[in-house]
């Protein structure tokens, strides 16, 4: 009896899935990476991503320069399994007002009074949101591509959940997905004393909700943002943490002298007027007393123009024996190879807040520098740290002091890669692609 022999081919639905993210590379935010990891994961998941985000340089490094006109024609960019269309930004009165009140009063009152009319408006009709180009070109493109039945949200900017519940309503059979990287009126990082604040949150939350209620899964980035967003919508949500973009590994292996004159302590990125860094300053400044002839930097990566009221940030006005450096925001590469080339990297938590999956945690655990996290947010900063074996958690001077102490006399830095490749882009696609499958 001859046998056949069989020939078995296995075939691959490549599922097309429409991204809508207001930020996306090149755009120097870490907003772009989250979506930028996804882009570049997808198609190893058998999906077909499709972004459509709005135009960037790579060289909008300040507020003013975000909001200034960005291409004048709609430009597509298409790979073998994936591609993204990059569409005009045409700045608004607002926006125009706003560069010209940083040095003019009268213009700073305008667009203070025209974003307050904004948020009122956009609520109501889309023409209202500088951005409405992005919803227009959706809308089109979903009349043209009967295929595509998967639409995930980027948010923030929150309004583009809007978009969302007007597409649904004109598309049925489309499975929109709300992805929040922060929370939006649940958020308790920003000042509430305000009364305008509260009234603002109130109006915003109404329609929060409304847009909500047309989603088919919310995702966020952790689990406390999780809960708070359930009970507020009263369904699941679901996590899909940030992670670092695998880029970072390609960085090469640090080569810091130890023994040096130079010891340079860095932190990256924005500042709040929750965070405390008097035990840092505190610390750092018995660890030069004991150290006096080197020569101790504590800089705070693009940090410039943030409202800084504490008065210890002016190295000119305190007794300290360290430089303090404040500078401008960087193009994310440099701003990383910063990190790399430092002795120490610091995070500090949010006053009382937890849950804050701060972006930068991320980048800092792959840098191979160690990490003091001075007073420890008791939740997910924190557990990421001991998890990876990346740094130390101080709740007073003595301790950061002590960690210090430690890090320059010590060569015992022994991370846990393993735990730190966990929080890859490319490993925290998987959960987004079990959830859209």
């Amino acid at each position: 009896m001859l046998g056949n022999k069989s020939n078995y081919f296995t075939f691959v639905v490549v599922k097309k899935v429409l991204i809508l993210s207001y930020y996306f590379p090149p755009c120097n935010l870490t907003a772009a990476n989250r979506i930028g990891g996804w882009y570049k994961y997808l198609p190893e998941n058998n999906f077909y991503p499709i972004v459509i985000t709005r135009n960037w340089t790579g060289n909008e490094l300040t507020e003013e320069s975000r909001l200034m006109d960005s291409g004048k024609e709609i430009r597509v960019e298409k790979k073998e399994d994936s591609e993204v269309h990059y569409l005009p930004y045409k700045a608004s009165w607002r926006d125009n007002c706003f560069v010209k009140g940083k040095n003019n009063k009268f213009f700073a009152l305008v667009s203070k009074l025209l974003t307050t009319l904004m948020t009122v408006l956009q609520n109501f009709t889309i023409k209202a949101i500088p951005y409405n180009n992005l919803y227009y070109y959706i809308q089109n493109f979903l009349k043209e591509n009967k295929d595509v039945k998967t639409l995930i949200i980027s948010g923030n900017p929150f309004e583009q959940f809007y978009f969302g519940y007007l597409l649904k309503k004109e598309f049925p059979d489309l499975k929109w997905v709300a992805d929040y990287r922060d929370d939006w009126t649940t958020n308790e990082l920003y000042k509430k004393n305000s009364p305008l604040y509260k009234v603002i949150n109130r109006y915003n939350r109404h329609f929060e909700l409304k847009w909500l209620k047309s989603s088919s899964k919310i995702i966020t980035v952790s689990n406390l943002y999780a809960s708070r967003l359930a009970k507020l919508h009263e369904k699941e949500v679901y996590v899909v943490m940030n992670g670092f973009p695998d880029k970072i590994m390609d960085f090469p292996k640090n080569s810091i002298i130890k023994y040096s004159d130079k010891f340079v302590i860095s932190y990256s990125g924005s500042i709040y007027e929750s965070q405390d860094f008097s035990i840092l300053f505190e610390g750092v400044n018995k660890f030069a007393i004991v150290h006096p002839k080197l020569n101790i930097k504590v800089q705070f990566i693009g940090a410039k123009g943030f409202k800084i009221k504490n008065k210890e940030f002016n190295s000119s006005n305190n007794n300290y024996n360290f430089d303090i450096e404040i500078s401008d925001r960087l193009p994310w590469s440099e701003a990383y190879l910063k990190l790399k080339e430092s002795n120490v990297l610091f995070l500090t938590s949010y006053g009382n807040l937890k849950g804050i999956p701060t972006s930068k945690l991320f980048e800092y655990i792959t840098t191979d520098v160690p990490i003091i996290l001075a007073p420890s947010d008791n939740d997910i900063m924190e557990s990421i740290i001991l998890q990876t074996k990346t740094g130390y958690i101080c709740e007073d001077k003595e301790g950061v002091y002590s960690s210090l102490k430690e890090i320059y006399t010590f060569d015992n830095y022994n991370p846990n890669w393993i735990k730190i490749r966990k929080y890859s882009s490319e490993l925290q696609i998987k959960k987004l692609v079990n959830l859209i499958k």
